[in-house]
């Protein structure tokens, strides 16, 4: 036989000129070739459905892999906090489709404040774009993202090729911009509350009274009683009354609190 005979042979395989058969296949893929022959509507769709897996099994190899001990596979560990809603994943994808850069790290900072998670469909996107060299934004994506991407995302680094999201130190907060401590201060609030407080002492004289009177709403973060001395101080003696009202706002947020707005019993 010629090699234009082949030529041909191979172009009318899986026609109606030249059927395929069995005989002709690898042992491995005789079983697909028949239930694709049950099952297809006519020869073009047996021709495309087997071509697909004739050309997915000789890509992949014709043995598997053999390997002296097996390979675990681990799971991501269930969640805690829920996802946020529909539309707000409706959003979150628009904005990370669009160069809404300041929009997408608001809807990051309003997610962190309701405690909610990013849905699972939308982290390889998400985590992309932080390992992205020369972002401008990376930094403070990160520092959000550490308490949105779940237990879920924190699985998929590793297997994306992706450093873990490592948490700020404390000790960037002398040095830190206004938004970067007001994000620190926040995680510092849900992991050690009374830490938080000192933060603030620690610098309080030396902030302006619109950033001492934003850095006072993160202690809404694990607010309680405990917080109650330095808020009635800052009440009692700051100069500004922007942050001695937001002070009052939160002392009549804890329950034990002698300023505690609380409604009569029906």
């Amino acid at each position: 036989m010629s090699i234009t005979d082949n030529v041909i042979n191979i172009a009318l395989l899986g026609t109606a000129n030249r059927e395929m058969t069995s005989g002709e296949l690898p042992e491995d893929l005789v079983g697909i070739l028949e239930r694709l022959k049950e099952n297809a509507v006519d020869g073009e769709e047996i021709f495309y459905k087997g071509a697909a897996a004739f050309f997915a099994y000789y890509r992949s190899g014709l043995e598997p892999l053999k390997l002296k001990d097996p390979v675990p596979i681990s799971e991501a560990g269930p969640e805690t906090r829920p996802y946020v809603g529909q539309k707000a994943a409706a959003i979150l994808s628009i904005l990370l489709g669009e160069k809404y850069v300041n929009m997408l790290l608001f809807w990051y900072r309003k997610a962190v404040e309701r405690e909610q998670l990013i849905p699972p469909e939308y982290l390889p996107q998400v985590l992309a774009r932080v390992f992205q060299p020369g972002s401008q934004t990376a930094k403070r994506e990160r520092q959000l993202l550490i308490s949105l991407v779940g237990n879920r995302g924190r699985w998929l680094l590793p297997i994306m090729g992706y450093a873990t999201l490592q948490e700020e130190a404390d000790d960037t907060w002398e040095t830190a911009t206004h938004v970067d401590r007001k994000l620190i201060l926040s995680r510092v609030r849900r992991e050690n509350p009374v830490r938080g407080i000192e933060m603030l002492r620690a610098e309080w004289k030396n902030e302006s009274a619109q950033h001492r009177a934003e850095l006072l709403t993160c202690l809404e973060i694990s607010l309680s009683v405990a917080d109650e001395d330095f808020l009635e101080e800052v009440r009692g003696g700051d100069r500004s009354s922007t942050v001695r009202d937001e002070a009052l706002r939160l002392l009549r947020m804890i329950p034990e609190s002698r300023f505690c707005v609380c409604l009569p019993r029906r």
